[in-house]
């Protein structure tokens, strides 16, 4: 992950003086998920996986005749 200055740190900070959308709070800037471990792609890679061999692969039973 990376800032849009490149930089790789990109360290979440509060900033109490400002205001949000409809004056919700905190605004925070930065993204904590930085330092985060994100596995949720080789879920979907799991998935894929799954459905092609139950779409594609064969019933090795079913084709001998049990």
């Amino acid at each position: 992950m990376y800032g849009i200055d490149g930089n790789r740190l990109l360290k979440e900070e509060v900033l109490p003086h400002l205001a949000g959308y409809e004056n919700s709070r905190p605004v925070r800037i930065g993204n904590a998920a930085y330092n985060q471990r994100q596995n949720d792609s080789l879920g979907y890679l799991m998935d894929v996986i799954y459905h092609y061999y139950k779409l594609f692969s064969r019933d090795v039973e079913r084709d001998r005749g049990n």
